[in-house]
């Protein structure tokens, strides 16, 4: 899958206009991008430490997200 700035973009901007620091945002609460795409968006800005997240792969074996949830951002997601 290719990284799409777009939906890194969105993502961050849905967490930081959370209203309270317990808010969480599901892959399919990212409205107009598709489910697959925000989990794995999720996944790398977890990596890269923008953001708190679980994720758990799809029970398929299909190597795709089943689940992704992002809690909140870090100081460098804030940034």
């Amino acid at each position: 899958m290719v990284r799409n700035r777009d939906t890194v973009r969105a993502i961050l901007l849905k967490l930081e206009r959370a209203e309270t620091a317990r808010t969480a945002v599901t892959q399919e609460q990212v409205e107009g991008i598709p489910a697959q795409e925000v989990g794995y968006h999720m996944m790398l800005l977890k990596e890269r430490g923008l953001i708190e997240a679980s994720i758990m792969k799809s029970s398929t074996g299909d190597g795709g997200i089943g689940a992704a949830l992002a809690r909140r951002l870090t100081w460098e997601g804030h940034e």
